[in-house]
């Protein structure tokens, strides 16, 4: 990724802005997520896991592509996945304020029934933080 070496470091447990789910915590949509929540050290990359869903009161995740996406200016990242096609949502990340908000939805004119009362829940991330030194 850069000529330095960094670490991951997964999304923590943070009270009313994530949802833990089997073990991993999934950031809800809406919140504004400072980096520093996360580690004090300087975030290099960003990358979109999974995200987790409700269908009939069922929670479900479903993993992403993994691909990371650089922490540079302002950044809308595209959020879909081929296992669920009426995802419709979006990874904003403002190196400025060093901030990053998740948006999106359950697209309501799926022809997947299952479906229709879809609930987006929230989204898994990695962070990758350059090593200090």
């Amino acid at each position: 990724m850069h000529d330095m070496s960094s670490h991951i470091v997964p999304l923590p447990a943070i009270d009313t802005v994530t949802v833990p789910y089997k073990g991993v915590n999934y950031l809800r949509p809406e919140i504004l997520l400072d980096f520093v929540s996360v580690t004090p050290g300087h975030v290099l990359a960003i990358t979109p896991l999974a995200v987790l869903y409700s269908s009939v009161g069922v929670s479900q995740s479903t993993e992403l592509r993994k691909i990371p996406v650089l922490v540079s200016g302002r950044v809308v990242y595209p959020i879909s996945s081929q296992t669920l096609p009426c995802l419709h949502a979006k990874l904003i990340i403002n190196t400025h304020s060093q901030q990053l908000r998740f948006q999106g939805n359950l697209d309501a004119l799926s022809d997947d029934r299952s479906l229709r009362d879809g609930v987006l829940i929230g989204i898994a991330l990695a962070f990758t933080v350059a090593d200090e030194g």
